[in-house]
């Protein structure tokens, strides 16, 4: 339970006296075991007899490491680690008699046991956490004891030395503080160094809340020293928040151009007084920092930032900063530096006042799918379809659009080149195969004759799928692509006829086999799959038969297949030899 924990469970009403008579049956119990756990096993044992058993001594033996401190003049806790030993959990009044014996009735403990016998014994521990925080921490708060026992001498000019007090309770309480800095934005640490009022009231709080102190000695950091870090700090933020009485902050955009005009300027131009900081942020937008000094009323930080604004608008209109554009999408009022314009005027916003996705992003997005259909690529006004300078296009888009536009030009030509290649590409093939039909008609008798006997072995034993162990060809067989030859019983795949000795050889090649090409590496094809499968394997088998031959013979042999490759679905085209067509 936390410190915070313990003062908001006092300040809810519950008195000492409620607790007395909620746990009055049970008062006696309760100051015996107090009594008990102060002394048990915190001090070492004298006894001469050396062979006692130690388990039944209320002193601790060194050998045993049974030795304990005094949970009530030493803090630690088993919550959160900072037990010693299992003797200092087991008999914590967090966990004392909370959890009952296995062998109550032959425990080697007995009385002395720090687990309960009997439900009499048995303790809430809930009930037993809260009373030892409350005891323990009772001395720590500032109103009682230490209000009587602090020395008044450490107050200076009314105001208390909260670093003396504070080292004083943690004495008293038996604690050393945690350290840790604090960082806080730039704005923030501006307010708390210049306002020596706010940051009196931040120590104030803090020492009121958990006990704590805090120092600014190290820029843009607070010090802190507690005994409840996340209290402080949560007290701490409340005390900087944007509704602060002692400070005002304000985010203003005018925009880039703005923004970039007016790092030149000095601060002191704006505003000369030293309880005003003004910081330049990125997109367009500054913030305004106005403390109130020493003295001044309630409103003075307020007029501070207000006359300083009003500077920033005269010099603005000065400099003729203040004409604005008003957007073709979401029609808001931009400066001209904040968006986009066509050369016909028509603007779209690109960096608005709020954070996210902008007109002009949006709209190029709506355009990327139909760069591929322009020519140069160009972004167009959606108004009057004039195109968008490079440059202007690359300064107004983010940074994620732009690289969606980019890779959407690339595309375009990509895909652009690769038609204008397949078209080449289709009309050389054209021509070539033309050229050789046109040729075939005058090739020398003995060629023809040659390519008519060639082409009938080719069907015979290429485009006739043959068992790879005694060639008898075959023609439909069962779904499973690793097939059983029923003439010789011989083994192979039905994608690439590699051989195999047995059929879980044959199983296995099918799984590994590169032309299989189902989801899962499958055993079984569907009749489409098997029918790809046969023309993949005819037309690289054709193509090997065919090397064997010159480039003249080889084409009058694909003349003379012309039909069975039309039956079969093979492109006649692909297996022509015409040369380097690019």
């Amino acid at each position: 339970m936390s410190w915070e924990a313990v003062k908001a469970g006092r300040s809810k009403g519950r008195s000492v006296d409620n607790r007395v008579h909620r746990t009055k049956a049970r008062q006696e119990t309760e100051s015996e075991i107090r009594r008990f756990l102060e002394s048990y096993k915190t001090k070492p044992c004298d006894r001469a007899d050396s062979n006692h058993d130690f388990r039944l001594c209320e002193k601790y033996h060194p050998h045993k490491d049974d030795q304990r401190r005094n949970p009530y003049q030493t803090y630690y806790s088993p919550d959160d680690g900072s037990c010693l030993n299992l003797v200092e959990t087991l008999y914590h009044p967090i966990v004392f008699r909370t959890g009952s014996c296995r062998n109550s009735t032959n425990c080697v403990f007995g009385k002395r046991c720090g687990r309960a016998h009997s439900d009499i014994q048995l303790r809430n521990r809930e009930d037993a956490s809260e009373s030892y925080y409350i005891d323990f921490f009772q001395p720590a708060l500032p109103t009682k004891t230490l209000a009587s026992s602090l020395d008044l001498s450490s107050l200076s000019q009314g105001k208390p030395n909260f670093d003396i007090l504070a080292m004083k309770a943690w004495k008293e309480i038996h604690l050393s503080p945690t350290k840790v800095s604090l960082k806080i934005a730039e704005h923030l640490w501006f307010a708390v160094n210049r306002s020596n009022e706010l940051f009196s009231r931040i120590q104030e709080a803090a020492f009121e809340e958990c006990l704590g102190t805090v120092d600014r000695k190290i820029v843009n950091k607070l010090i802190i020293r507690s005994i409840d870090l996340d209290g402080i700090r949560a007290r701490i933020q409340s005390l900087l928040d944007e509704s602060s009485p002692y400070f005002v902050s304000r985010i203003l955009t005018y925009g880039k151009r703005i923004i970039s005009n007016l790092r030149e300027l000095k601060t002191s131009d704006i505003s000369p007084s030293k309880n005003l900081l003004i910081q330049y942020l990125s997109h367009g937008k500054l913030r305004m920092t106005a403390v109130r000094g020493k003295g001044d009323g309630a409103n003075t930080a307020e007029l501070l930032l207000k006359n300083a604004v009003d500077k920033l608008k005269f010099w603005i209109e000065r400099e003729g900063y203040d004409n604005f554009y008003s957007c073709g999408c979401c029609c808001e009022s931009f400066n001209m530096d904040q968006g986009i314009i066509c050369e016909n005027r028509h603007f779209y916003c690109s960096k608005g006042e709020e954070d996210g996705e902008q007109c002009f992003d949006s709209l190029v997005k709506s355009q990327i799918l139909q760069l591929s259909n322009r020519k140069d690529c160009s972004l167009l006004c959606p108004e009057c379809n004039a195109p968008y300078k490079k440059k202007d296009i690359s300064s107004n888009l983010s940074d994620e659009v732009y690289d969606q536009y980019q890779k959407a030009i690339v595309d375009a030509k990509v895909t652009r080149k690769t038609e204008e290649m397949n078209n080449i590409f289709n009309e050389r093939l054209q021509s070539a195969v033309a050229e050789v039909l046109a040729t075939h008609g005058n090739a020398e008798s003995r060629l023809l004759v040659e390519a008519k006997n060639l082409a009938r072995e080719a069907r015979d034993t290429v485009l006739n799928l043959r068992c790879p162990h005694c060639e008898n060809a075959y023609f439909d067989f069962a779904g499973c692509m690793a097939i059983q030859c029923r003439r010789c019983e011989g083994n192979f795949c039905a994608y690439c006829h590699q051989k195999t000795s047995s059929s879980r050889g044959a199983h296995e090649h099918v799984r590994q086999c590169l032309l299989n090409e189902t989801a899962t590496g499958s055993y079984y094809a569907t009749p489409e799959q098997i029918e790809d499968a046969q023309k993949r394997y005819r037309t690289r088998e054709i193509k090997r038969f065919l090397t064997s031959y010159k480039k003249n013979l080889q084409n009058a042999i694909v003349i003379e297949l012309e039909q069975d490759l039309k039956d079969l679905g093979i492109k006649q085209e692909a297996l022509f030899e015409l040369g380097n067509l690019m």
